[in-house]
């Protein structure tokens, strides 16, 4: 879908356009059993050392939390964060 996208810019004219993922995660629970803490730790951990590696998000003050008003467990557990803001698990 991504190169699909990019060859659509390149036809209008827009190829020099970077496109960014607006949401990436690995779920907590709700997809045994392959979301786990350890899996999510381990995801999170490689995606903030290439964040810090290659700069920051466009957007650096998105906070990434679990959105419980999606319909299932797996959509609703991919984040730092519960919806109150304490941590799903330790980060360190």
């Amino acid at each position: 879908m991504v190169y699909a996208f990019n060859a659509a810019l390149e036809k209008i004219n827009f190829g020099n356009v970077k496109l960014v993922a607006a949401e990436t995660g690995w779920p907590i629970e709700g997809n045994t059993p392959y979301s786990s803490v350890s899996n999510t730790q381990a995801y999170n951990k490689n995606l903030l050392n290439h964040v810090m590696q290659n700069g920051p998000p466009r957007r650096p003050g998105y906070i990434m939390q679990n959105e419980n008003l999606k319909e299932n467990a797996v959509e609703q557990n991919f984040g730092f964060f519960f919806p109150n803001m304490l941590p799903v698990y330790p980060f360190c």
